[in-house]
């Protein structure tokens, strides 16, 4: 089920997972919170995000009444403030500048702009641990498999842009998630064209990563993708990479053609009868 969520929700959810964590130091908060390991380079990336997320949540209180928008903006900095005071230290200083009320502020105001219908996509828990479980199990298979070792690491290196964005989509978001998708989409169309013969003879597996690329990309669009556009937008990529000459030959025109897989968008506006993904059943 695809839910509604605003920005400043999203960090009124990261903080409270955050408290929600007993005595222990920052850097152990931000590993579980990034669902990585303590010094991974991750959490610098998660982090990062973070104050991005931060950023989209402050334009969007601009959305509320004026003493809204301040009491709102008031928080989010006193947080922001208590976060990078605390990045490399006791995790106990931030849960005692950070209080339940000021998530109160927040939630209210998560509660506010989604009645002004500003608000995006969240894919709920039991789907989002679906969709990271599908790119680890595929990940397995190519690892475990005969696949020519350039070829296996091209096709791993893809879904591992998928895995983090998943990883990462409380924080980062539906339009970043999307934004991978789209880039693995032209990425594998690009690496074809420069090895077409190999990607020609393993094509079912090259498959696989276009598929899941477009089909967890669909999850994000403005335009509910329905669940008869996806393997036709696959479909179009895979016989792109059928057709190209076994010499990487310069097929530039061809590429940018078909690298922009979010102009289906567009197409898709018209159609008033599609399904909602991820179940493809009507509502």
């Amino acid at each position: 089920m695809v839910e509604k969520i605003t920005s400043v929700g999203q960090v009124h959810n990261i903080i409270q997972e955050a408290l929600d964590i007993g005595e222990v130091k920052s850097i152990d908060v931000w590993a579980y919170v990034f669902d990585t390991d303590k010094w991974n380079q991750k959490i610098i990336v998660g982090v990062t995000q973070l104050f991005v997320l931060f950023g989209k949540a402050k334009e969007e209180l601009s959305y509320l009444e004026d003493y809204q928008n301040k009491q709102g903006l008031d928080v989010l900095n006193r947080i922001e403030k208590n976060i990078f005071n605390t990045l490399h230290g006791d995790w106990n200083s931030f849960k005692v500048n950070t209080n339940q009320d000021m998530l109160g502020v927040l939630s209210l105001c998560n509660e506010l702009l989604k009645t002004k219908k500003y608000s995006f996509k969240e894919i709920s828990d039991t789907q989002l641990e679906k969709l990271k479980e599908q790119i680890r199990n595929l990940i397995d298979d190519f690892l475990n498999s005969d696949l020519p070792r350039d070829l296996k690491l091209d096709l791993i290196i893809e879904l591992r842009k998928i895995e983090d964005a998943l990883l990462n989509f409380y924080i980062s978001g539906e339009a970043r998630l999307k934004q991978v998708c789209n880039e693995v989409q032209a990425s594998i169309i690009n690496k074809a064209s420069e090895k077409p013969k190999v990607f020609k003879q393993f094509i079912s597996s090259v498959r696989k990563v276009v598929s899941t690329a477009v089909t967890i990309g669909g999850l994000m669009t403005t335009y509910d993708l329905s669940v008869k556009y996806q393997p036709l937008l696959a479909d179009q990529i895979i016989n792109l990479i059928e057709n190209m000459p076994d010499e990487a030959d310069n097929i530039q025109l061809e590429l940018e053609a078909i690298s922009k897989p979010q102009q289906m968008d567009a197409t898709i506006e018209n159609n008033t009868n599609h399904k909602c993904l991820p179940s493809g059943e009507e509502e």
